[in-house]
C-alpha cells in the first residue's frame, strides 16, 4: 500500500486492487501450510478455479469494456496458474480483439471441457463451476474443508442476492427483472 501511497494519481480502485491481489497470493502461498492431504487438493482445486476464473473475467472485461493496454491488464491479474497455462493467459491478454480473444479462450482447458463457456456468459460460469466444483468436493468428503468453503461461498452469494433484492426494489426494478438479477447473481 506504500507504493500505491507514493503515486499521486493513485484511486480507492489502486488500493483495493492492491489488496485483493495480496490476499489470493497469501491464500495461494499458506494453503500448503495449512492443509494437507485430501484438503490440500480440495482447496487447490477450489480456489485454483476461482483464480483462473477471476483473471479470465478481468482479462475479458479489460478488453472489451476498458479498452485497457496489454501492460495494464497484467498489473490487475493474480499471479497464479491453475489449469490456464501463463501461455494462454499472455494470448488472451494479447488478443487484437474479442474474436481473437474467444478463439483463444475455446482451446484453453475451460473452454475445451465446458461447452457452454463463452465471454457473454463469463461471470454465470464463474458461479456455476466454482458452486459446482464446492459441491462435488463437499460431497466426495463432507468432514473436509471442501464443506467449510462451500457453505462461506453460499452464504456470501446469499448476502449478494439479498442486496441485488434491496436495491432493486430501492430503485424500483420489476419484479420479474429483479428475479432475473437474483437467478444470476
Amino acid at each position: 500500500l506504500s507504493k500505491i501511497q507514493e503515486h499521486e494519481t493513485a484511486l480507492l480502485f489502486d488500493y483495493g486492487m492492491a489488496l485483493d491481489l495480496y490476499y489470493f497470493n497469501l491464500i495461494w502461498k499458506e494453503k500448503k501450510k495449512l492443509f494437507s492431504g485430501n484438503d490440500l487438493a480440495e482447496i487447490t482445486k477450489a480456489y485454483g478455479c476461482k483464480f483462473d476464473l477471476l483473471n479470465l473475467q478481468w482479462i475479458q472485461r479489460s478488453k472489451q469494456y476498458y479498452k485497457m493496454e496489454p501492460v495494464e491488464i497484467y498489473s490487475l491479474l493474480i499471479p497464479v496458474n491453475y489449469k490456464l497455462k501463463k501461455q494462454e493467459i499472455t494470448a488472451l491478454v494479447e488478443a487484437a480483439d474479442m474474436d481473437d480473444f474467444k478463439q483463444i479462450l475455446s482451446r484453453t482447458y475451460y473452454g475445451t471441457h465446458y461447452e457452454n463457456l463463452s465471454t457473454s456468459t463469463l461471470e454465470q460460469f464463474y458461479n456455476y463451476l466454482l458452486r459446482y466444483t464446492l459441491k462435488r468436493e463437499s460431497s466426495k468428503d463432507p468432514y473436509s474443508v471442501a464443506i467449510i468453503y462451500s457453505y462461506l461461498y453460499q452464504k456470501a452469494h446469499e448476502v449478494n442476492r439479498l442486496t441485488t433484492a434491496i436495491e432493486c426494489v430501492r430503485y424500483g426494478v420489476s419484479p420479474e427483472e429483479t428475479m432475473n438479477y437474483i437467478h444470476t447473481a
